[in-house]
């Protein structure tokens, strides 16, 4: 038991839980709003987007305003034009609309500037020039940009939005323009097709569609079905592009458009929606109907409603969409609905169209109609407990304890769970048998017969034939025939089950446990012979009858309604039903159709308008305006401005300083004194002394007490741009004047910095003080803005600059604009995937360089050095590309941070490092310009010529030292000690004999290769050093300029030794001479190349036009040499050459004139392109070395094994040799013996 209290409180606890969680995101998704429509949010714009302007064309709507291109502007929209727009919207109650306003040129007092939704005016504000700040735009006059936005409530299918103002002059004086149009939702809960703000699903998911037509917004496809239209046009019609059912001229008096309804499911109440069109010259009289199954449920005339718009249909006529939300009780299955009118005039003069129909039910719940509706859990069809479901709730079958969705999962004792069945089986006694048969009895039974107890043990009682204990019996009112738990299932005939209760039915002539039926009131607590003594909790007694306390919010028998209230006309007064105020058929408190005269049925409730002419209900006059301060306002009674005294709206005397002129309380000036509607008074109506003819003080004038003026230029607040640096861009903050504060606060708490149409979250500004804003002390405020975007959703986002505090200059005169708007550039923004991207893409070219090098140096060992520095020379080209003068995406800056690897003065400094170590060769900074302040190089020559020079001294000592080698090994060689050692003497003599090779290779031409190596370096900091500024007032300039002549007097004798053979090339192959010839034209190139970056800085686009010429005319050259011994080297160059040339002429895109025609993604896009195009040249270089070291590798092992071969042949040749010349030693011996025996037997015989 324990272990079921558990389960049934843990589910408890979940199941609120989830409750509670899912009413909160229903009240999130009911309260949040949804982004449904935008247009016109890029800076450049291509189309309109299918809006509709009426009295100009379309064609040049379009307007470039500043670095903005909007819709409408400078001479476009002015008197009687405007924009629209028809759109459709899922469900929805509420609607918010938010644009960037234009305001150009002289906009005079009383014109405003409208916002129309359907029949609303949601939008009406006076604009002047006075409130503009700059000229955007315009003439010359102050332009004013504003971003505005409104909400109202909306529940039409389609919202019609028109954009107009009430100027009265053309567009050579004053216009207006728009563009960031943005519509947002209140969208219904999820499946809801009709809602309020209050609603949850289960409030608004009870409506059901059940008819929709007209609905489409494309003319084709406009279809006419489903409606049955009476002295009418059946065909459809167009009012300017917008498709409608009937329209201008073809529908009108007698018109009825007419729809039968059939078998509709259960239902209590009824919606119908339609946007109605209204034609023409509606009068007072003219009424709109509808009625639906013969009962009126709208009548209104529609006059009522605004009648400003004009030229929807065509120019001339004066039209109005208004949107029509009838919502009433329905029960009825079958039902006709007729849209009527009772017009008087012809179609010409009176018409009307209609479109966006839809009619929806709410359907009821019924238990037992087998449907699951959403109030209910299951729907069996049946009121059978114990079977899962009961009362259309889950519930436990029979013997189980907890259960949930009809599923059991736990058994009340004496019962087993069938694990595998989800069901409890009643445990049977086994022991104990009746009449000798195998039937068993159930537990506490004493007798038992054919499957039925008939006694129960003590202390227990049968009930439904089981045997239960008394004390824990279920204790139901004796009326319960099934009670289980406490709880009653069913009752006894005559009672009806109501909240687990049995109540009497009275009526029914069944009265079994009253001695007389019905004899009190049901609410009696205490009845003794058909008299109640005393009622129930909130109940009196009175004329023994239990009557309910009126205003206790609690409905009893006796009330109709409780509101809890004394007000009458809200639909209950004294808990009775009552008619609103107004209406004249009504029921239940809501009114059905007709109102009193002054009243118009609106929404189910008769309501006043306030300027119909009519007064009626609580309206105490009307005027049919909406002015204030006129007597009458929002049709009440109202007292002029500054009026003293005044009775029903009539003034009798005004305030001191004020005269009263047709019941309007004028201020008086020129009379010297000032009052609360006047700037100033200076005694006279002149204009052009400070104080105009309407007491306000003139811009640049300031006036003493209101009387005294003085001219005195006001301060103005400026923005100015400095730079954009990778992801950042600088803003100032500045002043025209000194100014000062009057306040003693910190003046940059005050200034507001936001982003037109960006969140908070996507952008950072952080504000750098220059100097700040002091109390009463005049300075030169300045501040810096360090503006960091984290989205690309705007191509040139606007700041907002406001200051929240007034400055004064030292004559007091304020700031004559808090406000300012300033255009930023491009945001340089890329995502974290792709600076990952571009960081492993870093990663492989930096680990091509050291590949390069590594490779580079092991063929410097090998004896290939040349190869090292051709390499490094082409592969210096890459490094200077960043210094391009244009904005290129974060991705390309990535890169190029690895390519520092690749220049020479870079790779010298990573050798030296004796910036930070030596004073001797550290050098003042001097800063550069443009792109090379960005990377802030620097422009002493004398910082980027220390590595050249530690390089010239290194190859100088190293030629010192070879000659000093060479010369100990000759002294060594000649040493008496070494004689006695031949072969130490042999491997001194090879050795000298490879440096004496060495050293006579150390001629100019290692020296001419080592410069044309650092040409690229040289010549920059040379050309670098001449564009720099120089005081000559420092001996350091006279150095810096006579190490840049150096430089370039070598450069140059480089230039003339290669140009000392042109004169012969007759002499020689053509081919065979472009050849030679090519370091003297890399040579030009480095020139021409360098000059174009330094001198060009400031140029852009001609910096990349030039640099895209002298690139591809370098590959035209390379590609047509001709040379077979070199083909690697001629392919390198134009793999080098080409990928140069694809990469300047690819930077056009990043120009800054050609960025508004280029969206950012494209530009990121175009810089992938260029960053794997150079990577690419390092990975084909670096294959290039290494295919070279593999071949040279090859080689050595060659010749190791022709020199190892040669040796073997030599000394078996010498071997052979030896062996020939024994073999005639053996022979010549024999020989020698003979002759000396011959010899020794001759002188024998001679001596004998």
């Amino acid at each position: 038991m324990l272990q079921t209290t558990l389960i049934n409180t843990t589910f408890t606890q979940s199941f609120l839980v989830n409750k509670c969680f899912l009413i909160f995101i229903l009240l999130h998704i009911t309260s949040s709003q949804t982004l449904i429509y935008s247009a016109f949010t890029t800076t450049t714009l291509s189309d309109f987007d299918n809006w509709n302007f009426l009295n100009i064309s379309p064609t040049s709507i379009i307007t470039q305003c500043d670095s903005e291109q909007i819709i409408g502007g400078y001479q476009r929209f002015a008197h009687q034009q405007a924009a629209t727009k028809l759109l459709q919207l899922p469900p929805h109650y509420r609607m918010k609309i938010s644009l960037t306003l234009y305001i150009i040129d002289t906009w005079d007092n009383g014109e405003f500037f409208k916002v129309f939704v359907d029949q609303l005016l949601v939008y009406n504000v006076e604009y002047t020039r006075f409130m503009g700040t700059q000229q955007v735009c315009g003439q010359g006059h102050f332009d004013s940009i504003h971003q505005i936005s409104m909400e109202l409530n909306h529940t039409g299918l389609t919202a019609f939005i028109y954009l107009t103002s009430n100027l009265n002059e053309d567009f050579l004086d004053e216009s207006w323009g728009f563009k960031n149009f943005r519509l947002l939702l209140f969208l219904c809960p999820p499946e809801c097709l009709a809602c309020s703000s209050l609603d949850r699903d289960v409030d608004c998911i009870t409506w059901t569609l059940v008819h929709s037509s007209y609905t489409e917004l494309i003319f084709a496809n406009f279809i006419t079905d489903g409606w049955t239209i009476i002295n009418g046009d059946q065909n459809k019609q167009q009012c300017m592009t917008i498709p409608t059912i009937c329209g201008k001229g073809v529908c009108g008096q007698n018109t009825q458009l007419i729809l039968n309804l059939q078998d509709l499911p259960a239902h209590s109440e009824m919606k119908v929606k339609l946007k109605y069109l209204r034609i023409g010259s509606w009068g007072w009289e003219d009424m709109f109907n509808t009625t639906v199954g013969g009962n009126v449920i709208w009548n209104s005339s529609l006059t009522s409603l605004p009648n400003y718009l004009y030229g929807i249909c065509d120019l001339t006529s004066q039209d109005v969409f208004i949107n029509i939300d009838m919502t009433f009780p329905h029960y009825a299955i079958d039902s006709t609905v007729i849209i009527l009118n009772k017009l008087n005039g012809p179609f010409s003069d009176e018409s009307f169209g209609a479109r966006d129909i839809q009619i929806l039910i709410k359907r009821t719940t019924i238990c037992g109609d087998k449907v699951v509706d959403l109030q209910e859990e299951c729907d069996d069809g049946n009121s059978f407990p114990f079977d899962g479901c009961f009362g259309c709730m889950f519930s436990c079958v029979d013997g189980c304890s907890v259960c949930q969705d009809m599923i059991c999962l736990g058994c009340l004792q004496g019962w087993t769970y069938l694990e595998y069945e989800f069901r409890c089986e009643k445990q049977v006694n086994q022991e104990f048998s009746c009449n000798n048969y195998s039937i068993q009895c159930i537990d506490h039974c004493l007798q038992f017969n054919s499957g039925i107890s008939q006694v129960c043990e003590d202390n227990y009682q049968l009930e439904n034939n089981y045997c239960l204990q008394v004390d824990k019996m279920n204790l139901c009112q004796a009326q319960c025939q099934i009670c289980i738990d406490n709880i009653c299932y069913k009752c006894y005939p005559g009672q009806i089950l109501i909240l687990g209760n049995c109540q009497d039915i009275c009526g029914d002539q069944i009265s079994p446990y009253t001695l007389e039926e019905c004899v009190c009131d049901l609410n009696c607590e205490e009845c003794i012979n058909n008299i109640c003594y005393s009622c129930k909790s909130n109940l009196k007694l009175l004329d023994n009858e239990c009557i309910g306390t009126c205003g206790d919010l609690v409905v009893q028998e006796s009330e109709d309604c409780d509101d809890g209230n004394d007000i009458e006309f809200d639909g209950c007064f004294y808990c009775r039903y009552s008619c609103p105020i107004g209406c004249i058929n009504c029921e239940k408190g809501k009114c059905l159709d007709l109102c009193l005269p002054g009243f118009y049925f609106m929404n189910k409730v008769c309501s006043p308008i306030c300027g119909d002419s009519i007064i009626a209900g609580n309206e105490q006059c009307e005027d049919n305006n909406t002015q204030e301060y006129d007597g009458c306002y929002l049709c009440k009674f109202s007292c002029p401005l500054n009026c003293y005294e005044c009775i029903d709206g009539t003034c009798f005397n005004c305030n001191i300083g004020f005269q009263l002129i047709e019941n309007q309380c004028s201020n008086v000036c020129g009379d010297g004194l000032l009052s609360v509607e006047e700037q100033c008074d200076d005694g006279n109506q002149d204009s052009g002394d400070g104080c105009t003819k309407t007491c306000q003080v003139e811009i640049d004038w300031i006036c003493d007490q209101g009387k005294y003026c003085t001219f005195v230029k006001y301060p103005q607040l400026m923005c100015g741009f400095i730079e954009q640096k990778n992801q950042y861009q600088y803003v100032r903050i500045k002043f025209s004047q000194g100014v000062q504060l009057l306040s003693d606060i910190v003046f940059q708490d005050a200034i507001e910095l936001s982003i037109i149409d960006l969140n908070e979250t996507d952008y950072n500004i952080t504000i750098i003080e220059v100097q700040s804003a002091q109390y009463q002390v005049i300075l030169d405020v300045e501040y810096i803005l360090q503006i960091e975007i984290f989205t690309n959703q705007l191509q040139y986002p606007i700041l907002t600059v406001k200051l929240n505090e007034q400055l004064y200059n030292d004559n007091l005169a304020p700031l004559v604009n808090t406000v300012d708007y300033f255009q930023l550039k491009q945001p340089n923004y890329i995502t974290g995937q792709q600076v990952k991207i571009a960081q492993t893409v870093q990663l492989v070219s930096k680990v091509s360089f050291l590949s390069i090098y590594a490779l580079s140096i092991i063929l410097i060992i090998l004896g290939n050095a040349l190869s090292f520095w051709g390499i490094l020379d082409a592969l210096q080209q890459q490094s200077y590309l960043k210094f391009i003068n244009v904005l290129y995406p974060q991705t390309l800056i990535i890169y190029f941070q690895s390519t520092e690897m690749i220049s020479m003065q870079s790779l010298l400094d990573s050798f030296t490092n004796l910036s930070q170590k030596a004073s001797l060769l550290s050098f003042p900074y001097i800063e550069s310009y443009e792109k090379f302040l960005f990377y802030q190089v620097n422009a002493n020559i004398a910082e980027g010529f220390r590595a050249e020079i530690l390089v010239f001294l290194a190859l100088l000592c190293l030629y010192i030292s070879s000659l000093f080698l060479e010369r100990v090994i000759s002294i060594l060689e000649m040493s008496p000690l070494l004689q006695r050692f031949p072969n130490f003497i042999r491997f001194l003599q090879s050795h000298q004999r490879k440096l004496n090779k060495k050293i006579k290779k150390f001629d100019r031409s290692l020296i001419q290769s080592t410069l044309l190596a650092c040409s690229w370096d040289l010549i920059f900091m040379a050309m670098l050093e001449i564009s720099s500024n120089h005081d000559f007032s420092y001996y350091r300039s006279y150095v810096r300029l006579a190490i840049t002549f150096i430089i370039l007097i070598i450069i140059f004798n480089l230039i003339l030794q290669q140009m000392s053979a042109v004169i012969n090339w007759k002499k020689q192959n053509l081919d065979q001479y472009w050849f030679q010839k090519q370091p003297f034209f890399l040579l030009i190139k480095k020139i021409l190349i360098v000059s174009v970056l330094v001198f060009y800085q400031r140029e852009q686009i001609l910096q990349t036009l030039l640099m895209t010429l002298i690139n591809g005319t370098y590959l035209i050259y390379v590609i047509n040499m001709k040379t077979e011994k070199v083909f690697e080297i001629k392919i390198k160059n134009i793999i080098m050459e080409a990928s140069l040339t694809l990469f300047t002429a690819s930077t056009i895109v990043n120009w800054d004139i050609l960025q508004r025609y280029f969206g950012y993604n494209f530009i990121i896009i175009i810089g992938w392109i260029q960053m794997f195009l150079l990577v690419g040249v390092l990975i084909s270089y670096m294959f290039f070395e290494l295919y070279d070291f593999i071949k040279l590798i090859k080689n050595k092992i060659t010749k190791m094994i022709e020199k190892r071969n040669r040796k073997v042949k030599s000394n078996e040749e010498k071997q052979l040799q030896n062996q020939g010349n024994q073999l005639q030693k053996e022979i010549i011996q024999p020989q020698k013996t003979i002759f000396a025996r011959v010899e020794f037997v001759y002188q024998i015989q001679i001596k004998n």
